[in-house]
């Protein structure tokens, strides 16, 4: 890779693999909290259009070499490539050993769109035994998610991943293994909608639970011990999605929301979003702090 091909890699899909989900969005524009530091008052800009970023704390800004060359600390631009390599796992015969990894969108002239191989009902033993870390188990994750096995070609070399497949509303997936979690494909909310109603019972139609990621919403349902929700489920899949799932609830009749954000920056910036929405507050029951004193 040299320069100019990394400057055409979408800063918001690096930002996206370090952990890092926007806080606002307003068209072309993103907010997150600084990467470079922590802070109460998020001040890093990401220009999408120009794929250009500054952020005004730090009083610094430019482009995917320059972002980083600051976040690694790295005064060289062909250290910052190899490093940007190794981060997008465009080299990973010289990061250790191989592990799955599910293969990105790229822009790259070297690199092709991914190509979906096969999508089918989760029985991939590595797959089962990292949702096991996570508390969860293969019944529970089965009504839900399936595994995913994609290819893509760089050059004369094709490689092949696999990881979970949670399926959104544009038709994309949020994906995740044991070492990646992305998406692929165009991302978007997710939505588990009930259909029937509960005789003798509250009308699980008028009510709906908001997660912020699919692993999220497995995690409860096997903290609940049980095989499926009562209501009707949003998966946010990013925070920056906040107001999508409000229109979402603008379009069914739910009479309670149900929150369980994560008891972060980005959580409480969904909260105080959902709150502020006229004739939504009295819908709305928080229960993040459900999550305090847990790992």
């Amino acid at each position: 890779m040299n320069a100019k091909q990394a400057k055409q890699i979408p800063l918001e899909e690096i930002l996206h693999r370090l952990g890092y989900q926007p806080i606002e969005e307003n068209r072309e524009e993103l907010l997150y909290s600084s990467p470079f530091r922590q802070e109460k008052a998020a001040s890093f800009f990401l220009n999408t259009a120009k794929n250009v970023w500054h952020d005004f704390g730090h009083g610094k800004g430019g482009n995917v070499v320059d972002f980083i060359m600051i976040y690694y600390q790295i005064t060289s631009v062909s250290t910052a490539l190899k490093q940007l390599d190794e981060l997008l796992g465009f080299n990973r015969e010289n990061i250790g050993p191989r592990v799955p990894r599910l293969a990105i969108e790229a822009k790259e002239s070297h690199a092709s769109q991914p190509k979906i191989l096969k999508i089918q009902p989760l029985q991939n033993k590595v797959l089962i035994e990292y949702l096991q870390t996570r508390g969860i188990k293969r019944q529970t994750a089965s009504a839900y998610v399936k595994e995913i096995y994609d290819s893509i070609k760089k050059g004369n070399e094709e490689k092949s991943d696999f990881a979970l497949a949670f399926p959104n509303l544009s038709g994309g997936y949020e994906v995740r293994n044991p070492y990646f979690k992305g998406s692929l494909g165009k991302k978007d909310i997710s939505l588990l909608a009930k259909r029937k109603r509960s005789e003798g019972k509250e009308d699980s139609q008028l009510a709906v639970t908001v997660f912020e990621g699919f692993m999220d919403f497995l995690s409860a349902l096997s903290f609940y011990q049980v095989a499926e929700a009562k209501t009707s489920v949003i998966v946010l899949n990013s925070v920056s999605f906040k107001q999508r799932a409000v229109h979402k609830m603008r379009e069914h009749p739910w009479k309670k929301v149900y929150l369980y954000l994560d008891q972060d920056e980005g959580g409480n910036q969904v909260l105080a979003h959902f709150i502020k929405q006229p004739g939504h507050s009295h819908l709305l029951q928080d229960n993040s702090d459900l999550y305090t004193g847990l790992p």
